[in-house]
């Protein structure tokens, strides 16, 4: 792994809560002391607010948690619910077992990410802050998480990076990278299948800071 330049931030700062983090915003609030995720804002489609990218062994795979109201929908982010009348759930559990079956820290999480997607949530925020309380604990144990459902501030979104964004990182492991060569900045669920959470935590420490 390559040395960075990691710059304390001991200030709160406000974030979009993604579906699984890609491993480039995970970095970044991985650097902050305080993170505040908004309920309150516009709910925007084709974004890490429902999406998540993991690796294939053709390549990378994009999981797309459904919503009620589909394109016409216009509702806020707190308030955008999960279309349960399809089976997401079984589809992005499988494609996760089937994927990462053979990776080396599969077995050790397996139970946990299973009784995660075991829980019935209807709001995708709720559901967003589960998964994403999971990774957190595990690779941001210095970050403390708040819920801003009733803040004036203004909203910083500038910190976090489109999942159609080409970002350049590090190598690790990857199960299918002889095949398909290191794919960049997926989900932090492949850093954490791949290489654990201590070593994950190293990861993210050491890339170099990519926001002034």
């Amino acid at each position: 792994m390559d040395d960075g330049v990691k710059t304390a931030n001991t200030h709160p700062d406000q974030m979009i809560l993604e579906y699984c983090p890609s491993i480039f915003n995970m970095a970044n609030i991985q650097r902050l002391s305080v993170v505040r995720f908004e309920r309150n804002t516009s709910f925007q489609k084709g974004t890490g607010r429902n999406r998540m990218l993991i690796a294939g062994s053709m390549g990378p795979i994009l999981l797309s948690i459904p919503i009620l109201g589909g394109r016409s929908h216009h509702q806020l982010y707190g308030e955008t619910r999960i279309d349960h009348r399809l089976p997401w759930k079984r589809q992005h559990l499988g494609a996760l077992k089937s994927n990462y079956g053979k990776s080396p820290y599969w077995e050790h999480y397996a139970d946990q990410i299973v009784g995660l997607y075991a829980q019935e949530i209807n709001l995708l925020f709720d559901w967003n802050m589960q998964l994403f309380t999971f990774f957190a604990r595990l690779l941001c144990p210095g970050t403390t998480i708040k819920d801003q459902s009733a803040s004036n501030e203004p909203v910083c979104q500038a910190h976090l990076i489109d999942l159609t964004q080409d970002i350049q990182l590090p190598s690790y492991h990857q199960v299918f990278a002889q095949k398909t060569g290191f794919l960049h900045n997926l989900s932090v669920m492949d850093l954490l299948l791949n290489v654990g959470h201590p070593h994950g935590r190293l990861y993210l420490e050491n890339l170099i800071k990519p926001f002034k």
